[in-house]
């Protein structure tokens, strides 16, 4: 329990850290005519490949884009101006390291300030042991099921709840 504790704690400390970052980007952002032309740029930007988008999520008249790079999930927004659409990334990549099965997922949660300005909350993650089958995500009485994307078992959300209202629950078979 102790090592969980560490872990989550070391999560949020990441977390912290790259939302630290400065947004440069969004003063050099590149138009593009459509919302594709703008996935497929930005990914070319990252030097990731169309496969490691691991979702698109349309969230409050916003595109999030989900991908995958170094073993690290990236969020990036596709942003829309009057020049047209521009991949957007106000954040590092999140990452979770774990040399063992134990504990079987590890997850933080994250705001995403878009480029219009408005906030996106996020709670992400990845399972570690593949006996995990499905994961819940739980506020009090709500539940859904959280996806997990792929091999890399990525799994995330967007959410209008408080962080520390959230609970990941694990399903084993």
């Amino acid at each position: 329990m102790v090592k969980l504790i560490k872990r989550i704690a070391m999560v949020f400390v990441f977390l912290l850290l790259a939302g630290c970052q400065p947004h440069e980007e969004q003063a050099n952002l590149k138009w593009f005519p459509s919302k594709e032309a703008a996935i497929e740029a930005g990914l070319q930007q990252e030097g990731a490949e169309r496969t490691a988008v691991l979702d698109i999520v349309e969230e409050n008249g916003e595109t999030l884009v989900f991908f995958e790079r170094f073993h690290a999930l990236g969020v990036a927004q596709i942003a829309k101006g009057p020049e047209g659409f521009g991949w957007y990334r106000d954040r590092g990549y999140l990452k979770f390291e774990t040399d063992s099965e134990d504990p079987p997922f590890s997850y933080g949660g994250f705001d995403i300030q878009t480029y219009s300005g408005s906030k996106i909350s996020v709670i992400a993650g990845k399972v570690h042991n593949s006996s995990v089958q499905k994961l819940l995500l739980r506020n009090g009485v709500n539940e859904q099921e959280l996806q997990l994307h792929g091999k890399s078992g990525w799994f995330f959300a967007t959410h209008d709840s408080e962080f520390h209202s959230l609970d990941v629950v694990p399903v084993y078979p």
